[in-house]
Protein backbone atom coordinates (compact mmCIF):
# COMPACT_ATOMS: atom_id res chain seq x y z
CA UNK A 1 0.00 0.00 0.00
CA UNK A 2 2.90 2.28 0.77
CA UNK A 3 4.41 1.73 -2.68
CA UNK A 4 1.64 2.27 -4.11
CA UNK A 5 1.27 5.54 -2.31
CA UNK A 6 4.72 6.56 -3.41
CA UNK A 7 4.00 6.15 -7.09
CA UNK A 8 0.65 8.21 -6.82
CA UNK A 9 1.95 11.01 -5.24
CA UNK A 10 5.20 11.20 -7.40
CA UNK A 11 2.90 10.86 -10.48
CA UNK A 12 0.71 13.91 -9.22
CA UNK A 13 3.93 15.72 -8.63
CA UNK A 14 4.78 14.96 -12.37
CA UNK A 15 1.62 16.64 -13.24
CA UNK A 16 1.76 19.59 -11.34
CA UNK A 17 4.69 19.90 -13.10
CA UNK A 18 3.55 19.83 -16.37
CA UNK A 19 1.19 22.43 -15.56
CA UNK A 20 3.47 24.59 -14.45
CA UNK A 21 5.74 24.26 -17.16
CA UNK A 22 2.90 25.10 -19.49
CA UNK A 23 2.45 28.28 -18.23
CA UNK A 24 5.59 29.33 -19.09
CA UNK A 25 4.82 28.34 -22.99
CA UNK A 26 1.24 29.12 -22.99
CA UNK A 27 1.38 32.88 -23.74
CA UNK A 28 3.90 32.22 -25.81
CA UNK A 29 2.35 30.18 -28.22
CA UNK A 30 0.28 30.46 -31.68
CA UNK A 31 -3.19 28.67 -32.88
CA UNK A 32 -3.99 30.91 -35.10
CA UNK A 33 -2.72 32.59 -38.75
CA UNK A 34 -5.46 34.78 -40.30
CA UNK A 35 -5.86 38.15 -41.01
CA UNK A 36 -9.44 38.49 -39.54
CA UNK A 37 -7.87 38.40 -36.02
CA UNK A 38 -5.88 41.51 -36.79
CA UNK A 39 -9.46 43.04 -35.54
CA UNK A 40 -11.09 43.18 -31.98
CA UNK A 41 -8.91 40.76 -29.91
CA UNK A 42 -8.71 38.27 -32.08
CA UNK A 43 -10.07 35.31 -32.62
CA UNK A 44 -11.97 33.82 -29.87
CA UNK A 45 -11.24 30.62 -28.82
CA UNK A 46 -13.65 27.62 -27.84
CA UNK A 47 -13.20 26.81 -24.15
CA UNK A 48 -15.15 23.64 -23.09
CA UNK A 49 -12.93 20.45 -23.59
CA UNK A 50 -11.44 17.95 -26.03
CA UNK A 51 -14.53 15.63 -25.82
CA UNK A 52 -16.44 19.04 -26.35
CA UNK A 53 -14.28 19.66 -29.61
CA UNK A 54 -14.85 16.44 -31.03
CA UNK A 55 -19.19 16.39 -30.45
CA UNK A 56 -19.06 20.30 -32.99
CA UNK A 57 -17.51 22.61 -29.81
CA UNK A 58 -20.60 21.56 -27.58
CA UNK A 59 -20.56 20.95 -23.86
CA UNK A 60 -23.68 23.10 -22.48
CA UNK A 61 -25.38 20.05 -21.42
CA UNK A 62 -22.59 17.50 -21.00
CA UNK A 63 -22.37 15.75 -17.97
CA UNK A 64 -18.97 15.42 -16.21
CA UNK A 65 -18.72 12.10 -15.86
CA UNK A 66 -15.06 10.89 -16.22
CA UNK A 67 -13.32 14.48 -17.76
CA UNK A 68 -13.88 18.50 -16.75
CA UNK A 69 -16.15 19.95 -18.76
CA UNK A 70 -15.66 24.04 -18.17
CA UNK A 71 -17.78 24.63 -21.24
CA UNK A 72 -20.44 24.37 -18.01
CA UNK A 73 -19.23 24.68 -14.52
CA UNK A 74 -22.29 22.85 -13.15
CA UNK A 75 -21.21 19.72 -14.25
CA UNK A 76 -18.02 19.52 -12.00
CA UNK A 77 -20.44 17.91 -9.39
CA UNK A 78 -21.39 15.71 -11.53
CA UNK A 79 -18.15 14.01 -11.68
CA UNK A 80 -17.80 10.55 -9.49
CA UNK A 81 -17.20 11.49 -5.65
CA UNK A 82 -13.37 10.77 -4.30
CA UNK A 83 -11.98 11.04 -8.08
CA UNK A 84 -9.28 13.13 -9.20
CA UNK A 85 -8.98 14.39 -13.01
CA UNK A 86 -6.41 15.77 -15.07
CA UNK A 87 -7.00 17.17 -18.33
CA UNK A 88 -4.44 18.46 -20.58
CA UNK A 89 -4.52 18.90 -24.45
CA UNK A 90 -2.36 20.55 -27.18
CA UNK A 91 -2.71 20.67 -30.90
CA UNK A 92 -1.28 20.72 -34.16
CA UNK A 93 -2.58 22.57 -37.31
CA UNK A 94 -2.25 23.40 -40.69
CA UNK A 95 -3.87 26.30 -42.32
CA UNK A 96 -4.38 27.44 -45.95
CA UNK A 97 -5.82 30.86 -46.97
CA UNK A 98 -7.02 31.58 -50.30
CA UNK A 99 -7.17 35.83 -52.00
CA UNK A 100 -7.61 36.38 -55.86
CA UNK A 101 -5.49 33.26 -57.15
CA UNK A 102 -3.29 33.48 -54.11
CA UNK A 103 -2.13 30.65 -51.62
CA UNK A 104 -0.60 30.70 -48.15
CA UNK A 105 0.08 28.00 -46.05
CA UNK A 106 1.55 27.77 -43.03
CA UNK A 107 2.45 24.42 -40.04
CA UNK A 108 1.08 25.87 -36.08
CA UNK A 109 1.12 24.57 -32.56
CA UNK A 110 -0.62 25.53 -29.29
CA UNK A 111 -1.03 23.97 -25.91
CA UNK A 112 -4.89 23.85 -25.74
CA UNK A 113 -5.63 23.65 -21.95
CA UNK A 114 -4.26 22.48 -18.64
CA UNK A 115 -7.14 22.05 -15.93
CA UNK A 116 -7.59 19.94 -12.27
CA UNK A 117 -10.92 18.49 -10.99
CA UNK A 118 -10.94 17.78 -7.39
CA UNK A 119 -14.56 16.35 -5.99
CA UNK A 120 -14.39 17.11 -2.34
CA UNK A 121 -18.00 14.93 -1.32
CA UNK A 122 -20.44 13.44 -3.52
CA UNK A 123 -22.24 17.30 -3.61
CA UNK A 124 -19.28 19.59 -4.09
CA UNK A 125 -16.05 19.40 -6.36
CA UNK A 126 -13.52 22.66 -7.57
CA UNK A 127 -11.68 22.65 -10.45
CA UNK A 128 -8.92 25.38 -11.58
CA UNK A 129 -6.55 25.59 -14.46
CA UNK A 130 -5.73 27.68 -17.86
CA UNK A 131 -7.68 27.77 -20.61
CA UNK A 132 -7.77 29.80 -24.07
CA UNK A 133 -9.56 33.19 -24.47
CA UNK A 134 -8.75 34.57 -27.49
CA UNK A 135 -5.70 34.37 -30.00
CA UNK A 136 -4.05 37.19 -32.77
CA UNK A 137 -1.30 35.61 -35.96
CA UNK A 138 -1.17 37.41 -39.37
CA UNK A 139 1.68 38.14 -41.41
CA UNK A 140 0.85 39.68 -44.35
CA UNK A 141 1.77 43.03 -46.98
CA UNK A 142 2.29 44.01 -50.18
CA UNK A 143 4.87 45.77 -52.33
CA UNK A 144 3.70 49.62 -54.06
CA UNK A 145 5.94 51.28 -56.37
CA UNK A 146 7.12 54.77 -55.71
CA UNK A 147 5.29 57.55 -57.91
CA UNK A 148 7.20 60.13 -59.66
CA UNK A 149 10.82 57.55 -59.70
CA UNK A 150 11.76 55.10 -61.74
CA UNK A 151 12.67 51.72 -60.03
CA UNK A 152 12.15 52.51 -56.32
CA UNK A 153 9.49 49.63 -54.24
CA UNK A 154 7.80 50.46 -50.94
CA UNK A 155 7.35 47.36 -48.81
CA UNK A 156 4.58 47.23 -46.24
CA UNK A 157 3.84 44.46 -44.02
CA UNK A 158 1.61 43.84 -41.12
CA UNK A 159 2.32 41.64 -38.34
CA UNK A 160 0.52 40.40 -35.40
CA UNK A 161 0.58 37.93 -32.01
CA UNK A 162 -0.36 37.26 -29.24
CA UNK A 163 -3.15 35.80 -27.27
CA UNK A 164 -5.85 36.06 -24.33
CA UNK A 165 -5.65 33.87 -21.82
CA UNK A 166 -8.17 32.61 -18.78
CA UNK A 167 -6.98 31.30 -15.35
CA UNK A 168 -9.94 30.04 -13.61
CA UNK A 169 -11.19 28.88 -10.07
CA UNK A 170 -14.43 27.12 -10.68
CA UNK A 171 -17.31 24.60 -8.08
CA UNK A 172 -20.10 22.94 -8.83
CA UNK A 173 -22.66 21.94 -6.67
CA UNK A 174 -25.54 18.91 -6.32
CA UNK A 175 -27.92 21.08 -4.19
CA UNK A 176 -30.81 18.31 -4.89
CA UNK A 177 -31.09 15.18 -6.84
CA UNK A 178 -30.16 15.56 -10.85
CA UNK A 179 -30.37 19.19 -10.32
CA UNK A 180 -26.60 20.45 -10.69
CA UNK A 181 -25.28 24.85 -10.43
CA UNK A 182 -21.89 25.75 -11.25
CA UNK A 183 -19.56 29.08 -11.52
CA UNK A 184 -16.14 29.67 -12.82
CA UNK A 185 -14.38 32.62 -11.31
CA UNK A 186 -11.53 33.95 -13.63
CA UNK A 187 -8.95 36.44 -14.62
CA UNK A 188 -8.28 37.12 -17.75
CA UNK A 189 -5.04 38.22 -18.86
CA UNK A 190 -2.38 38.36 -22.29
CA UNK A 191 -0.47 41.08 -24.13
CA UNK A 192 -1.12 41.52 -28.27
CA UNK A 193 1.07 42.77 -30.73
CA UNK A 194 0.18 45.02 -34.07
CA UNK A 195 3.64 45.71 -35.47
CA UNK A 196 3.54 47.57 -38.76
CA UNK A 197 6.61 47.85 -41.04
CA UNK A 198 7.37 50.24 -43.71
CA UNK A 199 10.83 49.09 -45.72
CA UNK A 200 12.10 50.74 -49.17
CA UNK A 201 14.97 48.74 -51.87
CA UNK A 202 17.61 51.30 -51.46
CA UNK A 203 20.12 52.90 -48.76
CA UNK A 204 19.07 56.36 -48.25
CA UNK A 205 15.72 56.08 -46.96
CA UNK A 206 15.10 54.93 -43.62
CA UNK A 207 13.01 52.26 -42.91
CA UNK A 208 9.74 52.68 -40.28
CA UNK A 209 8.24 50.52 -37.71
CA UNK A 210 5.36 51.31 -35.57
CA UNK A 211 4.73 48.57 -32.34
CA UNK A 212 1.25 48.40 -30.87
CA UNK A 213 1.51 46.73 -27.82
CA UNK A 214 -1.93 46.30 -26.17
CA UNK A 215 -2.04 44.95 -22.48
CA UNK A 216 -5.76 43.44 -21.59
CA UNK A 217 -6.98 42.54 -18.13
CA UNK A 218 -10.31 41.58 -16.60
CA UNK A 219 -12.49 39.24 -14.50
CA UNK A 220 -14.30 36.45 -15.80
CA UNK A 221 -17.47 35.03 -14.35
CA UNK A 222 -19.08 31.95 -15.90
CA UNK A 223 -22.17 30.63 -14.25
CA UNK A 224 -24.00 27.01 -15.17
CA UNK A 225 -26.79 25.07 -14.81
CA UNK A 226 -27.56 21.41 -15.28
CA UNK A 227 -31.05 18.87 -14.78
CA UNK A 228 -31.19 16.07 -15.73
CA UNK A 229 -34.99 14.17 -16.64
CA UNK A 230 -34.90 9.99 -16.82
CA UNK A 231 -36.80 8.85 -19.25
CA UNK A 232 -36.31 5.04 -18.83
CA UNK A 233 -33.98 3.29 -16.85
CA UNK A 234 -30.63 3.83 -19.00
CA UNK A 235 -32.32 6.81 -20.83
CA UNK A 236 -32.46 10.27 -20.08
CA UNK A 237 -32.35 14.05 -21.11
CA UNK A 238 -29.85 16.65 -19.66
CA UNK A 239 -30.88 20.21 -20.47
CA UNK A 240 -28.10 22.80 -19.91
CA UNK A 241 -28.03 26.93 -19.26
CA UNK A 242 -24.40 29.68 -19.18
CA UNK A 243 -24.62 32.78 -18.49
CA UNK A 244 -21.54 35.34 -18.61
CA UNK A 245 -21.86 39.13 -17.49
CA UNK A 246 -19.71 41.49 -19.17
CA UNK A 247 -16.30 42.97 -17.73
CA UNK A 248 -14.74 45.95 -18.88
CA UNK A 249 -11.19 45.16 -19.56
CA UNK A 250 -8.56 46.95 -18.18
CA UNK A 251 -6.21 48.44 -21.05
CA UNK A 252 -2.46 49.69 -21.60
CA UNK A 253 -1.90 50.60 -25.15
CA UNK A 254 2.05 51.55 -25.99
CA UNK A 255 2.46 52.92 -29.20
CA UNK A 256 6.07 52.80 -30.52
CA UNK A 257 7.24 54.23 -33.00
CA UNK A 258 11.18 54.01 -34.54
CA UNK A 259 13.94 54.11 -38.05
CA UNK A 260 16.22 52.42 -39.13
CA UNK A 261 18.97 53.71 -40.70
CA UNK A 262 21.68 51.99 -43.56
CA UNK A 263 23.55 50.98 -40.89
CA UNK A 264 21.15 49.05 -39.11
CA UNK A 265 20.58 51.17 -36.23
CA UNK A 266 17.70 51.46 -34.67
CA UNK A 267 16.25 55.18 -33.60
CA UNK A 268 13.28 55.80 -31.55
CA UNK A 269 10.85 58.09 -33.48
CA UNK A 270 7.67 58.70 -31.12
CA UNK A 271 6.42 56.39 -27.77
CA UNK A 272 2.82 56.94 -26.28
CA UNK A 273 1.07 54.98 -23.67
CA UNK A 274 -2.35 55.65 -23.01
CA UNK A 275 -4.37 53.42 -20.03
CA UNK A 276 -8.30 52.75 -20.14
CA UNK A 277 -10.81 51.29 -18.21
CA UNK A 278 -13.66 51.20 -20.63
CA UNK A 279 -11.76 50.79 -24.32
CA UNK A 280 -12.67 46.94 -24.37
CA UNK A 281 -15.25 44.89 -22.79
CA UNK A 282 -16.00 41.46 -23.05
CA UNK A 283 -19.16 40.30 -23.96
CA UNK A 284 -22.60 39.08 -22.59
CA UNK A 285 -22.43 35.27 -22.98
CA UNK A 286 -25.71 33.36 -23.69
CA UNK A 287 -25.86 29.32 -23.95
CA UNK A 288 -28.78 26.60 -24.37
CA UNK A 289 -27.81 22.63 -24.40
CA UNK A 290 -29.61 19.60 -24.65
CA UNK A 291 -27.87 16.02 -24.86
CA UNK A 292 -29.73 12.53 -25.20
CA UNK A 293 -28.24 9.91 -23.47
CA UNK A 294 -28.88 5.76 -24.39
CA UNK A 295 -27.76 2.57 -22.98
CA UNK A 296 -24.80 3.97 -22.09
CA UNK A 297 -23.63 3.69 -25.77
CA UNK A 298 -25.11 6.87 -27.43
CA UNK A 299 -24.97 10.65 -26.58
CA UNK A 300 -26.36 13.18 -29.15
CA UNK A 301 -25.46 16.89 -27.76
CA UNK A 302 -27.18 20.28 -29.23
CA UNK A 303 -25.82 23.98 -28.21
CA UNK A 304 -26.76 27.76 -29.22
CA UNK A 305 -25.21 30.09 -27.77
CA UNK A 306 -25.45 34.22 -28.17
CA UNK A 307 -23.27 36.74 -27.45
CA UNK A 308 -23.73 40.46 -27.09
CA UNK A 309 -20.29 42.29 -28.54
CA UNK A 310 -22.23 45.28 -29.87
CA UNK A 311 -20.50 47.58 -27.61
CA UNK A 312 -17.49 46.14 -26.72
CA UNK A 313 -14.65 48.40 -28.14
CA UNK A 314 -14.96 51.98 -27.91
CA UNK A 315 -12.20 52.34 -30.47
CA UNK A 316 -13.04 50.90 -33.32
CA UNK A 317 -10.78 51.29 -36.70
CA UNK A 318 -11.80 49.72 -39.60
CA UNK A 319 -14.75 47.35 -38.16
CA UNK A 320 -17.50 47.22 -36.49
CA UNK A 321 -18.72 44.93 -33.74
CA UNK A 322 -21.93 42.75 -33.90
CA UNK A 323 -23.78 39.81 -32.02
CA UNK A 324 -22.38 36.60 -32.37
CA UNK A 325 -24.50 33.39 -32.61
CA UNK A 326 -23.54 29.84 -32.59
CA UNK A 327 -25.11 26.33 -33.62
CA UNK A 328 -23.18 23.00 -32.91
CA UNK A 329 -24.16 19.13 -32.93
CA UNK A 330 -22.76 15.82 -31.61
CA UNK A 331 -23.04 12.59 -31.48
CA UNK A 332 -20.83 9.89 -29.29
CA UNK A 333 -21.08 6.04 -29.52
CA UNK A 334 -19.09 3.42 -27.48
CA UNK A 335 -19.96 -0.44 -28.07
CA UNK A 336 -19.36 -1.54 -24.55
CA UNK A 337 -17.72 0.96 -21.72
CA UNK A 338 -17.19 -1.83 -18.88
CA UNK A 339 -16.04 -4.17 -21.82
CA UNK A 340 -12.96 -6.22 -21.30
CA UNK A 341 -12.38 -5.67 -24.79
CA UNK A 342 -10.32 -2.83 -25.72
CA UNK A 343 -11.91 -1.92 -28.75
CA UNK A 344 -15.31 -2.14 -27.22
CA UNK A 345 -14.18 0.56 -24.86
CA UNK A 346 -13.01 3.15 -27.65
CA UNK A 347 -15.21 6.32 -27.80
CA UNK A 348 -16.14 7.07 -31.17
CA UNK A 349 -17.68 10.96 -31.66
CA UNK A 350 -18.23 13.25 -34.21
CA UNK A 351 -20.21 16.90 -34.91
CA UNK A 352 -20.46 20.25 -36.68
CA UNK A 353 -21.10 23.96 -36.01
CA UNK A 354 -21.35 27.03 -37.77
CA UNK A 355 -21.11 30.62 -36.45
CA UNK A 356 -20.67 34.32 -37.85
CA UNK A 357 -18.00 36.55 -36.99
CA UNK A 358 -18.71 38.92 -33.88
CA UNK A 359 -16.59 41.62 -36.14
CA UNK A 360 -18.36 43.46 -39.56
CA UNK A 361 -14.94 45.01 -41.99
CA UNK A 362 -15.57 47.67 -44.36
CA UNK A 363 -14.60 47.08 -48.10
CA UNK A 364 -12.77 50.01 -48.84
CA UNK A 365 -14.31 50.24 -52.36
CA UNK A 366 -18.05 50.12 -51.27
CA UNK A 367 -17.57 51.46 -48.15
CA UNK A 368 -19.94 48.64 -46.90
CA UNK A 369 -19.44 46.64 -43.55
CA UNK A 370 -19.71 42.56 -44.40
CA UNK A 371 -19.71 39.93 -42.13
CA UNK A 372 -17.65 36.24 -42.44
CA UNK A 373 -18.87 32.95 -41.46
CA UNK A 374 -17.24 29.69 -39.80
CA UNK A 375 -18.36 26.70 -40.00
CA UNK A 376 -16.45 23.07 -38.88
CA UNK A 377 -16.61 19.04 -38.95
CA UNK A 378 -15.00 17.28 -36.39
CA UNK A 379 -14.14 13.35 -35.84
CA UNK A 380 -12.82 12.42 -32.02
CA UNK A 381 -11.56 9.00 -30.68
CA UNK A 382 -11.45 8.53 -26.89
CA UNK A 383 -8.73 5.78 -26.90
CA UNK A 384 -8.49 3.90 -23.09
CA UNK A 385 -5.19 3.00 -21.44
CA UNK A 386 -4.40 0.25 -19.47
CA UNK A 387 -5.86 1.60 -16.02
CA UNK A 388 -9.30 1.34 -17.74
CA UNK A 389 -10.07 5.16 -16.28
CA UNK A 390 -7.88 7.48 -18.50
CA UNK A 391 -7.79 8.18 -21.53
CA UNK A 392 -6.10 9.15 -25.02
CA UNK A 393 -8.43 11.73 -26.61
CA UNK A 394 -7.71 12.36 -30.55
CA UNK A 395 -9.65 14.93 -32.46
CA UNK A 396 -9.70 15.50 -35.44
CA UNK A 397 -11.30 18.75 -36.84
CA UNK A 398 -11.81 20.74 -39.91
CA UNK A 399 -12.72 24.15 -40.27
CA UNK A 400 -13.59 26.91 -42.77
CA UNK A 401 -13.68 30.29 -42.88
CA UNK A 402 -15.77 32.10 -45.64
CA UNK A 403 -16.39 36.08 -46.15
CA UNK A 404 -19.93 37.15 -47.79
CA UNK A 405 -17.49 39.65 -49.92
CA UNK A 406 -15.75 37.08 -52.16
CA UNK A 407 -12.54 39.16 -52.86
CA UNK A 408 -11.55 38.92 -48.94
CA UNK A 409 -9.24 36.12 -47.68
CA UNK A 410 -11.23 32.64 -47.19
CA UNK A 411 -9.18 30.25 -44.44
CA UNK A 412 -9.18 26.76 -44.64
CA UNK A 413 -7.62 24.24 -41.10
CA UNK A 414 -6.91 21.16 -40.46
CA UNK A 415 -6.25 20.45 -37.01
CA UNK A 416 -5.44 17.46 -34.82
CA UNK A 417 -5.94 17.88 -31.08
CA UNK A 418 -4.36 15.19 -28.48
CA UNK A 419 -5.61 15.18 -24.94
CA UNK A 420 -4.48 13.40 -21.66
CA UNK A 421 -7.61 12.80 -19.86
CA UNK A 422 -6.40 11.11 -16.13
CA UNK A 423 -8.99 9.79 -13.39
CA UNK A 424 -7.86 8.17 -10.53
CA UNK A 425 -9.28 7.38 -7.10
CA UNK A 426 -6.77 9.71 -4.99
CA UNK A 427 -9.25 10.00 -2.00
CA UNK A 428 -10.60 6.21 -1.37
CA UNK A 429 -10.35 5.84 2.67
CA UNK A 430 -7.40 2.86 2.87
CA UNK A 431 -8.47 -0.51 4.85
CA UNK A 432 -5.77 -2.18 6.85
CA UNK A 433 -7.01 -6.06 7.24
Amino acid sequence: MCVQYKKRVKFILFLLFTALTSVSFYGQTNSEVSPYSRFGIGEVDYVGSNIGRSLGNTGIALLGGNMINSANPASYASVEAKRFVFDFASSFSASWAYEKGKRDARLLGNIEYVKMLFPTTKWLAFSLGMKPYSTVGYKYGKEMKITMTKDRLARLRYIGKGNLNCYYLGLGVLPFKNFYLGANIGYVMGKISHIQSFSYNNSYTYDKEIYDVIRLGAFNLDLGVQYIIPIKEDKKVILGATYSPSFSMKSSLVLDAVVKDKDGAIVPVEKKERISKNAYKSPHNIGLGIAYQANSHFLYTLDSKYLIWKNSFANAEGFQACNQWFLGAGMAYTPNVVGKSFWNRIEYRCGLNVQNSYVKLEDFQSKKYTNYYKGGLSFGLGIPVSDRKSYVDLTFDYRLLMPENLNMVRNNYFRITIGLRFNENWFKQIRLN
